[in-house]
């Protein structure tokens, strides 16, 4: 499964549901939605944004930090997966 696929599954997991923990306790649903939120968001950072730079460094598309050309391939800051292009 890619991370895209992961994404459209989550975004539509039922909106009005009453969801419980592992004890059967119900959890708040803002609590809810807010891990449904971070989710998507650590798994937006695994579809790699594309980065064109003449220059050895460039800022990342997500945060705005510098990345350095040809590096680990993610951003040290925010975790954004990103690959170089040539202009």
């Amino acid at each position: 499964m890619t991370p895209q696929e992961a994404i459209r599954l989550i975004r539509n997991l039922p909106t009005m549901c009453v969801f419980t923990d592992a004890y059967g306790e119900p959890i708040d649903s803002g609590d809810y939605y807010d891990a449904v939120d971070m989710a998507i968001s650590a798994l937006e950072k695994q579809i790699p944004r594309k980065i064109a730079s003449k220059e050895d460094y460039e800022d990342c598309p997500t945060c705005g930090k510098i990345v350095r050309y040809k590096r680990e391939g993610y951003c040290n800051n925010c975790g954004q997966k990103y690959v170089w292009t040539e202009e």
